[in-house]
């Protein structure tokens, strides 16, 4: 009886011995450019793990492998940095992970074994795993996204820790307390690692344009701090910080497609009618494509600036803040999955100044106004409605109306098809560009010219919706009628 007694407090020591290690093992935290931000300690019991050797001692022990399977890499050239406490760093490609184990030694802690490295890539006291995409394919859904004149700049998250950074420290709030007549105050802090924006950036910065996927749109004039959080990419003012965010401008555009709003209200008021032809997906660098060619006549507009849109680049979001003049914030719209306006739009400030407006518009309501669009169907099974939106436009524009709101489609769907800049899509462009050219010619008043999102091109085909600046920048023009 003593003996059985003896055997079965062994066994429940040691099952609870190992369940009571589990509860304790230290934290080893993987992020970088993976799905989402894990800790191995949180996720150990899901593994398979195998009793092996290590010093002289048996541990328990998973294989890479079977680690970076479970974490969705980004991509599968990545790089992996294991990191210890002590800030010895290792890396090692994820394509060599194959028969090596991560292990908990209660003496060493997390550690890294491998027969076929070098002996220094036996790293101990493990904290860290960054996962670097080391591929030439860049996600613009995740990162940090710079826009510098025309171009954009990349990071991805494991690139960004990897870095040189600085620590800083921030102020979290002051608190006071009364004793012996006297007031004692503490300054807490925090410590931050930070990047200067300036070590990306190598032109005067003088401001800078701040998105988010929340419909954030902030200019701030001074230079910032970029940090790395285990929810996204966070910018550090003198005033605020801006968590996760999409991207940063810097020295944006004086225009933006919420100018639409601005000048059309403006004009509306002085009594002067307006003609608003949104061309859907309609890029700055389709624009600066056709400029020379002076057969078109948008190519013959002398004041056609280059202006942005908001995030995300994508028609509701667009069309939301070119009627409101808000950014998405404010209006409402963030996404293709938004339709309700929170605001007023230029359809309502033109009935509260008692002005006639007519919205054309292709076969379906995309937000939702208070003036029901007047819609077109492809009649004629061209593969387009531009044709019959136009058509409907010749035959309005004689009766009187005050906002004359045209938006073609075309460009953008020929755009997703071949790519913004195939032949094709510029061929349709100069369609579209006739269009434009005879409806400004009976046109009495002012024209505004504007589209809601530009376009990159894929590998088969085109594509919107990420913050670089082929999506962002839009060609922006406001002129006279032809029958002024």
């Amino acid at each position: 009886m003593k003996k059985t007694l003896i055997i079965v407090i062994t066994i429940f020591l040691l099952f609870t011995g190992c369940k009571s290690s589990n509860d304790v093992l230290p934290d080893l935290t993987i992020r970088g450019d993976i799905s989402q931000v894990i800790k191995l300690n949180d996720i150990w019991e899901e593994l398979k793990t195998e009793k092996i050797e290590y010093n002289s001692e048996k541990i328990m022990a998973i294989k890479v492998q079977d680690l970076l399977n479970k974490i969705e890499l980004l991509s599968s050239e990545s790089e992996i940095y294991f990191k210890a406490v002590d800030r010895f760093t290792i890396k090692l490609t994820a394509k060599t992970m194959s028969n090596t184990y991560i292990g908990y030694s209660p003496t060493k802690k997390w550690v890294y074994i491998s027969k076929k490295h070098p002996v220094n890539s036996g790293i101990k006291n493990i904290s860290e795993m960054i996962i670097v995409n080391s591929s030439q394919e860049k996600n613009y859904e995740k990162g940090l996204n710079i826009i510098v004149a025309n171009k954009t700049i990349h990071y991805s998250t494991g690139q960004l820790l990897t870095m040189p950074y600085t620590v800083q420290n921030f102020s979290d709030g002051i608190s006071r307390k009364e004793a012996d007549g006297a007031v004692y105050t503490v300054d807490v802090m925090q410590q931050r690692k930070v990047l200067e924006l300036t070590n990306f950036v190598k032109e005067p910065i003088k401001s800078t344009l701040v998105m988010d996927s929340q419909g954030e749109y902030e200019y701030i004039t001074c230079n910032g701090l970029v940090e790395v959080s285990d929810k996204g990419i966070n910018y550090i003012t003198q005033d605020k910080t801006y968590r996760d965010i999409v991207g940063i401008m810097v020295n944006p555009p004086q225009t933006t497609v919420m100018d639409c709003f601005n000048d059309s209200l403006h004009y509306l008021k002085q009594n002067t009618d307006v003609m608003v032809l949104f061309i859907d997906g309609f890029s700055y660098n389709q624009y600066l494509t056709i400029k020379d060619n002076k057969d078109l006549f948008i190519a013959n507009l002398q004041n056609v600036k280059k202006a942005n849109t908001v995030f995300k680049p994508v028609t509701n979001a667009g069309f939301a803040a070119m009627i409101t003049g808000e950014p998405p914030k404010v209006n409402g719209v963030l996404n293709r999955d938004y339709r309700e306006l929170k605001v007023a739009t230029i359809f309502d400030k033109a009935s509260e100044l008692n002005k006639k407006a007519i919205l054309i518009e292709g076969n379906i309501n995309i937000l939702k106004t208070n003036l029901m669009p007047t819609l077109n169907i492809d009649l004629n099974n061209s593969g387009s409605n531009d044709d019959e939106i136009y058509n409907t436009a010749l035959a309005e524009i004689d009766q009187g109306y005050n906002l004359f709101f045209v938006h073609f489609h075309s460009v953008d769907d020929y755009g997703h098809n071949y790519g913004d800049m195939n032949a094709k899509t510029l061929a349709n462009i100069k369609l579209i560009d006739s269009y434009v050219k005879t409806l400004v010619e009976k046109w009495s008043g002012k024209v505004i010219l504007v589209a809601d999102h530009g376009m990159h091109t894929t590998a088969d085909g085109g594509s919107h919706g990420e913050f670089r600046a082929e999506d962002l920048f839009i060609p922006y023009a406001v002129f006279e009628g032809g029958k002024n």
